[in-house]
């Protein structure tokens, strides 16, 4: 090491040659942020993109121990499967998601209790013995319909009447008016399924409850934006959608409701005026969505033009709601006050859901087991089902239960493959259920992405393309928790800077005597790196793996240039793969996965200048994130020089007086910015992100919607 700072500032000036050139000037457009150094960043602020949670899940009182399972809300990446590592029945352990993620869901044994529990003051706790079970978080919270739910027509105050033919299943019913030309006893030829109630107790009772019903769809707020009063050719999301006129589905149109993969999805149209349909138009619904959870409120009088295809609640408060010849209903319709009409339509009530699914781990065969139930009365058509495991189908199948008849599809696992189930169900909605990690003991999962400044201590272009990797880590441990190895899978994919640098990670809960052995690592340079015969480097108290010493030599380039893979002109070098093993001493102190927290304390760094001219260069010019301490082998002269403000005293590391990084960490893939374009010009919401303390735009790297990024600044692979 040097131990004078002017030494250290000769070097620097000796580095910098050899780094990537900087221009002087960039013409950009003219914005509030013209750089990363106009930013005015909150003193706190950890430029962390993830979150680490204490997690306290008492399990179920009964039974075996079985693996808990925690994921994202809707299951398809896993975040922990895993047991109590102290013997009791209470998982304790830590978990690091994105920041961005606002919702959990958590399962035990994999099977039927599934819950989804809120984020909040960095911890995550449920209890499975005293929780309420909630399969999903509804996009809109449930909606009862009470005595409604039995009714395809009803109207409080008024007649109601069918021309022709129609083909009618639920009850008719009104609490003052005629019922005619619906078969039996209200005369014509229709075919009804259901029962006809006229002035009694039922229709009494439901009065309150299509009040209630009114009342509540009314209270409801919009939550997506204002739409033109005409639905035409086009696909909705599930939320509350509010018109201040009258509205309408354009003729021969389709409109598509796409539930999103959830089936308690809710869709409400508040629609101040009349509503109406013009001939042969269409609703769909996909991805899950339900009639059952589809409502139309309108303040005038609702009329279906003849060949209409319709899809849920209809309500007219107050007016008369009409469907004309050859129109199709999955739903109701119903009236505060109005005449309810049909000729020769085809109607039925939206069947409740009538299957449940689940799925757990075999107990004894290396088996994922997805149970299909019918919970309702005999079905009378065959439903569907779709098994795929890694987004692949591998089958699929037909299915017909009689009441309380079970269905088990099987299908042989291994770890960390994921399996998902979905079924069509008679109401015509779809279930599906993800699992993931039978067959072996669990695994755990955790990555991002690295992007390195190579000027340190000085400030340079803010490309952040110096050195770009991603990383992935794949934790093995038993069913005590106690971590047997690690897979640590590199991926270089660009470096910016002539430099020649490396890369390695510390993993500061570790000490060195936990591991036996690290394998894979690609460092031919022992003039300045001394890596033990376990694979870790020696003279560090902190279990430290350099993984590779210089990105060059890893990854020649083939495109020309300064480096690899940072202008979108030059040709495209392939990103560079390296896998390192990490066994853990099975005869020493058990290092339990809540102990490593490996999400919260991993320390990766570039080493700068580990080549220069040809010949080994110096091993102490590390590159950290912000406020990770560097290793022991670091050269802490570098501290305080040229723009860097790091402070032991006051628990400081690796930020300019500014508060500006050198490396940024992202919980997910980043796609990099080409040579010379500021970080700021490419992802348009790093800046309000980073201002605001990471509390608004958390998802600024991996969100692709218009106002996100500019992608003219984002290196394209080809």
């Amino acid at each position: 090491m040097k131990n004078s700072k002017i030494i250290i500032l000769l070097l620097l000036v000796t580095t910098m040659f050899h780094s990537c050139i900087k221009p002087e000037f960039i013409d950009l457009p003219e914005s509030a942020i013209e750089s990363i150094n106009d930013l005015i960043i909150p003193a706190d602020f950890d430029w962390k993109t993830n979150q680490t949670l204490a997690v306290s899940v008492v399990l179920p009182n009964d039974g075996d121990i079985k693996p808990l399972t925690i994921t994202n809300s809707d299951g398809t990446i896993k975040y922990f499967r895993g047991y109590p590592d102290d013997g009791s029945r209470i998982v304790n352990t830590k978990i690091t998601v994105p920041s961005y993620i606002k919702e959990l869901k958590i399962s035990y044994d994999s099977a039927n209790e599934s819950n989804v529990d809120l984020i909040s003051n960095s911890s995550l706790s449920y209890d499975f013995n005293t929780s309420n079970k909630s399969a999903r978080k509804n996009t809109v919270s449930a909606i009862d319909l009470g005595l409604i739910a039995n009714f395809t027509l009803y109207t409080v105050e008024g007649a109601v009447a069918n021309t022709g033919q129609s083909d009618i299943t639920g009850d008719i019913g009104t609490n003052n008016g005629a019922i005619t030309g619906y078969g039996g006893d209200t005369g014509g030829i229709t075919v009804h399924n259901g029962d006809v109630h006229n002035s009694n107790s039922i229709t009494q009772d439901a009065i309150a409850d299509l009040s209630a019903l009114v009342t509540l769809l009314t209270n409801r707020g919009a939550t997506k934006p204002a739409h033109a009063p005409a639905f035409g050719n086009e696909t909705l999301f599930p939320g509350v959608y509010e018109f201040g006129g009258a509205a309408s589905i354009t003729t021969a149109t389709t409109l598509i409701l796409d539930g999103e993969d959830n089936p308690n999805a809710v869709f409400i149209f508040k629609v101040a005026g009349a509503f109406t349909t013009g001939a042969n138009a269409t609703v769909v619904l996909i991805n899950g969505a339900s009639q059952e959870n589809v409502f139309w409120l309108s303040g005038g009088a609702i009329a279906l033009a003849a060949g209409t295809t319709m899809i849920g609640n209809l309500i007219s408060n107050p007016g008369a709601v009409s469907m004309a010849a050859g129109g199709k209903l999955n739903g109701r319709m119903l009236s505060t006050t109005g005449a309810v009409s049909t000729d020769q339509v085809t109607f039925f009530i939206p069947e409740q859901n009538s299957v449940e699914l689940i799925s757990k781990c075999d107990d004894v065969n290396p088996d994922v087991i997805f149970t299909i139930t019918n919970i309702g009365s005999d079905m009378t058509t065959d439903q569907v089902y779709t098994l795929f495991k890694n987004n692949e189908q591998v089958d699929n199948g037909t299915y017909q239960l009689d009441a309380d008849e079970t269905l088990e599809v099987i299908s042989a696992a291994i770890t960390d493959e994921v399996f998902k189930l979905v079924v069509t169900t008679p109401n015509g909605g779809t279930l599906e259920e993800t699992i993931q990690g039978c067959g072996d003991f669990p695994s755990e999962q955790y990555g991002g992405s690295l992007a390195f400044e190579d000027l340190y201590p000085a400030m340079g272009d803010a490309d952040f393309n110096d050195l770009v990797l991603d990383y992935d880590f794949k934790i093995v441990k038993d069913n005590q928790e106690i971590v047997q190895s690690i897979t640590a899978t590199i991926l270089i994919k660009a470096f910016g800077a002539s430099t020649r640098s490396g890369f390695g990670f510390t993993l500061p809960t570790v000490d060195p005597s936990a591991i036996t052995s690290v394998t894979g690592y690609d460092v031919t340079n022992s003039t300045v790196f001394n890596i033990g015969n376990n694979g870790l480097e020696i003279g560090q108290n902190k279990a430290t793996i350099i993984v590779f010493d210089d990105a060059f030599r890893v990854m020649p380039t083939t495109g020309g240039g300064t480096g690899a893979n940072t202008e979108n002109a030059r040709g495209y070098t392939q990103p560079r793969t390296i896998v390192v093993e990490i066994d853990f001493n099975e005869s020493g102190v058990p290092m339990t996965f809540s102990d490593l927290n490996i999400g919260a304390t991993f320390n990766p760094f570039m080493i700068v200048g580990t080549t220069v001219d040809g010949v080994p260069g110096t091993r102490g010019r590390e590159i950290h994130l912000p406020q990770n301490k560097p290793s022991d082998l670091f050269d802490s002269a570098y501290f305080q020089q040229l723009n860097d403000d790091s402070s032991v005293a006051n628990n400081k590391y690796f930020l300019s007086a500014d508060n500006l990084p050198w490396a940024i960490h992202t919980a997910g893939k980043f796609d990099w910015v080409i040579e010379f374009e500021d970080i700021t010009k490419a992802y348009l919401k790093f800046g309000s992100w980073a201002e605001s303390n990471g509390n608004i735009d958390a998802a600024w790297y991996n969100d692709k919607s218009n106002g996100f990024r500019a992608n003219g600044l984002i290196f394209v692979p080809n």
